[in-house]
Order: C-alpha cells, then sequence, then structure tokens
C-alpha cells in the first residue's frame, strides 16, 4: 500500500508526516486511519509515531 501525506513539518528531533488514507480489513471492509511517521536527524528510517482510525 502506498499513500501520499497530508502534512509535512519540521520540529527539534527531525521531520514528521502526517499521513491519512484506507486500509482493507481481513472481512473487506475498509477503514480510514491516520498515522504520524518521523524522521529523525542524522538517519534516513521513518518510524511510526502513531496510527488510529478516523
Amino acid at each position: 500500500m502506498t499513500a501520499d501525506f497530508a502534512v509535512a513539518r519540521e520540529n527539534p528531533y527531525g521531520k514528521r508526516f502526517d499521513i491519512r488514507a484506507t486500509l482493507a480489513t481481513p472481512s473487506g471492509r475498509r477503514i480510514l486511519f491516520q498515522s504520524v511517521w518521523q524522521i529523525d536527524k542524522g538517519t534516513d528510517v521513518p518510524r511510526l509515531i502513531t496510527l488510529y482510525p478516523r
């Protein structure tokens, strides 16, 4: 799955990205979720901060 990010912003620790997308459940139902990822300064690896349904 791929999705575009809704918001990108800098903070003292790195660059943070808000992503909103749909996710298919095992039963076939689709839910909208929001996740926040951050690329810490000095790295190029994104890490998950939080994910929740919308």
